[in-house]
């Protein structure tokens, strides 16, 4: 974390670094510090600060989602995936793909396996070769339970 932060001190508009920094945090367990790192980008987004006024969108809402999803908070993970995958052709394969997996996931989590399908169909229309296609193509047969989260997102 100190070398992080004395490069976010040292290219204070790289954005990528603050999705970084937000990310150990959430690793952490200090999810409020995350969500104000993403909170923050966000409206520096909206107040068009230099450089980050070049951060997608969607970027911010996956990290989002994607912390809300393992706290279990599923409402506000799916509001922030939606809002992920509502341009898709301004998405990359690894976050595209992997928005669609966790939709069908939190599908699964309610309890809701026919609403699941199409999204896990979805992301491995969405990059066919991938690993999370292939863990999609899994959940399609198999619904998704919950494990003890053991690793980062």
């Amino acid at each position: 974390m100190p070398l992080l932060a004395d490069l976010i001190k040292r290219y204070p508009r790289n954005y990528l670094l603050r999705l970084e920094q937000a990310r150990m945090y959430d690793d952490l367990g200090d999810n409020g510090t995350a969500f104000k790192i993403l909170d923050q980008l966000e409206r520096e987004r909206e107040q068009k600060v230099p450089d980050v006024a070049n951060c997608p969108l969607e970027k911010i809402y996956y990290e989002r989602g994607t912390f809300l999803f393992w706290m279990g908070r599923l409402d506000e993970a799916q509001g922030n995936f939606q809002r992920v995958i509502s341009q898709p052709q301004d998405l990359d394969l690894n976050t595209g793909v992997i928005s669609y997996l966790r939709l069908g996931q939190i599908q699964d989590l309610k309890k809701q396996h026919k609403a699941a399908v199409p999204l896990y169909q979805k992301a491995t229309e969405y990059a066919p070769d991938s690993e999370t296609a292939k863990e999609a193509r899994h959940f399609i047969d198999s619904p998704y339970h919950r494990s003890k989260r053991t690793y980062g997102p």
